[in-house]
């Protein structure tokens, strides 16, 4: 597992509906063989930097939490997606409450079934 921190990059321009994450701070799980995210956990940081340009503080609770598992066949999905504005209605570009989506019990199907030929009526004559 590769487990990096990242921070807000300062003076960041993002469009309007995308500029929550100029706020957010936090950890990112990788799986090191596959090299797919397995875990995200973002705080949002209260705005304001120290001397070094890090963020001064951030919220107690994470404010975004994208998880996903890889599945027996070696496929990537996710399984847990949290959005907790905690009434802040800036925190995600209008949403302010807290929205979990989790996912589960994947099944692959298979599109391609048996083709029968068609076979014209017989004539009566």
């Amino acid at each position: 597992m590769i487990v990096l921190d990242f921070l807000p990059r300062l003076g960041a321009k993002l469009p309007i509906t995308k500029a929550f994450i100029g706020n957010l701070t936090g950890t990112i799980w990788i799986d090191a063989m596959d090299k797919m995210l397995v875990r995200l956990e973002a705080k949002n940081i209260i705005p304001g930097v120290d001397k070094n340009g890090k963020p001064l503080r951030f919220s107690p609770e994470p404010k975004l939490v994208y998880q996903q598992a890889k599945q027996p066949g070696g496929e990537w999905f996710p399984n847990v997606i949290r959005m907790n504005a905690d009434g802040d209605a800036s925190a995600f570009y209008g949403l302010n409450w807290d929205v979990v989506f989790e996912f589960k019990d994947y099944r692959k199907f298979n599109a391609m079934g048996e083709q029968e030929k068609a076979v014209p009526p017989e004539k009566k004559l």
